[in-house]
């Protein structure tokens, strides 16, 4: 859900241009247990071809493709904002960690 937000709310200026949601993005994948991980992974297994987790895919692969990608950038903005360091090696993490488990 929070994928769609943040690229629903993009162009956003009175919502923070997502940056909100993309930070959500970050936390979510940061605070997921291994048990919640292998989950995440099987589910998306069983629904590889469901058009929402193909939706998924291309948000993923538009707004996560690297550190300079609109989605990061929002990441930063947030983190900025709420005054919370991130690491470029903890984002390039994160966007292995999206690839596998919704690309």
């Amino acid at each position: 859900m929070k994928l769609f937000a943040l690229r629903d709310r993009l162009e956003d200026e009175a919502k923070d241009f997502g940056a909100y949601h993309a930070f959500d993005i970050y936390r979510i994948i940061a605070m997921m247990t291994e048990n919640e991980w292998n989950e995440a992974i099987n589910l998306r297994e069983n629904y590889r071809n469901a058009p929402k987790i193909i939706e998924v895919a291309e948000i993923v692969g538009e707004l996560f493709l690297n550190v300079g990608s609109i989605g990061v950038l929002r990441i930063r903005q947030h983190a900025r904002l709420v005054a919370f360091p991130i690491s470029t090696e903890n984002l390039v993490a994160l966007i292995e960690d999206l690839q596998e488990l919704l690309a």
